[in-house]
């Protein structure tokens, strides 16, 4: 191209190069990058293109909650929305307001990888795999002098604790004359008849203990002693008539029932853990 001046200024300068070559002075255009940003640059823009498709996936309801949060700003709520978002922070910047995604997530020169998708039982199986973390009371030490016998929690618990009622478990009338019912509550007992043995938490059903002249039932003219009664692994509401039998440890009353007849006389008073602090 024959040139007027060597010495062009202006735009149009910034868009060819001034050559010479043998005899010859030519103009070439320079040639046009693709995209000229860093590494850093496009990870940058395809997190803001996520946040933007984000933005339009939201429901109205909470596109109005981020317009409500940008007001006193003196901004829009996607412009607070962007900017919250595309904090350098990946933890604001994956839930959005309960947005969810897939795939995978550049953040700078760092990546999450190959998410899976968001299920609902994934809530659930959080819960889970958080609850599985949770330390037992045998690996919760309290202070102690030198090695002693009783070094953890569990240990605590089970020295100090005795087997009784927390809540629930009233003894009442059932709809059948003669019959019991033992409301569901909950307490604590230990597995062995032991003072010191394991002691655990535990709830139990309602309950109807029926009468009649078998071991077991509601025996009429006799004093039936209502008890929790850990024997045989499960802890249950039962009734005996011998009191000697139930132990201090895997069993605990909850109350007495003089049956005469179709006539219940109930006193509700056993042993409630409230009242041995």
């Amino acid at each position: 191209l024959p040139l007027l001046s060597l010495g062009a200024s202006g735009s149009i300068s910034g868009a060819i190069t001034y050559l010479k070559r043998m005899s010859r002075q030519i103009v070439e255009k320079k040639p046009e990058l693709k995209d000229a940003k860093t590494e850093a640059q496009l990870e940058w823009r395809h997190m803001f293109n996520k946040v933007v498709a984000l933005w339009h996936a939201l429901s109205p309801e909470e596109k109005a909650e981020w317009e409500s949060a940008a007001r006193p700003r003196h901004m829009t709520g996607y412009a607070w929305f962007l900017s919250q978002a595309l904090r350098p922070n990946p933890g604001i910047y994956l839930p959005l307001q309960g947005g969810t995604m897939q795939g995978n997530i550049y953040m700078a020169k760092h990546r999450l990888l190959h998410l899976p998708l968001p299920t609902d039982i994934q809530e659930a199986a959080s819960k889970a795999y958080a609850d599985a973390l949770i330390l037992p009371a045998t690996q919760v030490e309290p202070s102690h002098i030198g090695a002693a016998t009783f070094d953890d929690l569990q240990d605590l618990i089970n020295n100090t604790m005795s087997a009784g009622r927390t809540s629930g478990g009233l003894i009442e009338a059932s709809s059948a004359a003669g019959n019991v019912k033992v409301n569901l509550g909950t307490g604590f007992i230990k597995i062995t008849d032991s003072p010191n043995g394991l002691t655990r938490s535990f709830n139990w059903p309602n309950t109807i203990i029926v009468a009649g002249a078998l071991p077991g039932n509601i025996i009429d003219k006799e004093t039936n002693y209502i008890y929790i009664d850990y024997s045989a692994g499960v802890p249950v509401p039962k009734a005996t008539t011998d009191r000697t039998t139930i132990e201090l440890n895997r069993m605990f009353t909850l109350g007495r029932v003089y049956r005469d007849g179709v006539t219940l006389h109930i006193v509700n008073s056993g042993v409630n853990l409230y009242n041995h602090m």
